[in-house]
């Protein structure tokens, strides 16, 4: 099989598999009523590796020691106080994925490829240590998907608190394997919402020192203010 491909075994829940077999490692293991799964990797060819595998820091299975945070959130449109809470899980994490929720039910001001785009204008020029991308479904789950272990959520006030603790639970109970880590909003910025600011906006108010520049431009087309 490929270097570093996956193999998922399928089973009575009641055997139990070895962690190992030859090049292949468990990596996870499920059980859904009486069927067991079973989630293997194969190694990577250590022989073939290069140097930059090295530097990202390659075990000797292969694996890549990223610490890899999911930054989820509906950005309509990205603020400060967004951006506080982004620059800070940097630090935390080699690798943060912004991921920008759809939510059919609602109805944002911007389209997703609006907020997709003014995500990416903020970091221009940034490597890979951040990325944006349009998620649907459970974030837990495409958490998994990625390999990240960790999901950032930023705190307001103490009126967040409850919702982000019940969202945390229910991530933890879906997936074990991923926790959440909050972290609070800078001072300066605990105040504001992309709903408070896209309500300033759009009755004239001066948001500028509250979002990017490009994004003050695009709520000022949005609602054809001059």
């Amino acid at each position: 099989m490929a270097s570093s491909g996956l193999i998922i075994v399928e089973d009575d829940a009641d055997i139990e598999l070895p962690r190992s077999m030859g090049l292949l490692t468990l990596i996870d293991q499920r059980r859904y009523g009486d069927t067991g799964f079973w989630l293997y990797r194969a190694a990577k060819q250590t022989n073939n590796s290069c140097k930059c595998c090295s530097e990202r820091g390659v075990d000797a299975m292969g694996e890549l020691n990223e610490r890899i945070a999911i930054y989820p959130g509906t950005f309509d449109p990205i603020t400060m106080g967004h951006l506080d809470i982004l620059n800070r899980a940097r630090e935390l994490f080699d690798r943060v994925i912004v991921a920008v929720a759809q939510h059919p039910s609602k109805k944002p001001l911007f389209s997703l490829d609006e907020r997709l785009q003014m995500i990416r204008d903020c970091f221009e020029g940034t490597d890979r240590e951040i990325e944006v991308e349009a998620v649907s479904g459970l974030i837990v789950e495409y958490a998994y998907q990625k390999g990240a272990k960790t999901i950032v959520r930023g705190l307001r006030a103490v009126s967040d608190f409850e919702y982000e603790l019940q969202l945390a639970l229910m991530n933890r109970r879906l997936e074990r394997h991923v926790e959440t880590v909050f972290l609070m909003t800078g001072f300066r910025w605990i105040f504001i919402s992309s709903s408070i600011i896209k309500d300033a906006a759009q009755h004239g108010g001066d948001v500028s020192t509250l979002v990017p520049d490009h994004v003050q431009q695009k709520l000022k087309e949005k609602y054809g203010i001059e």
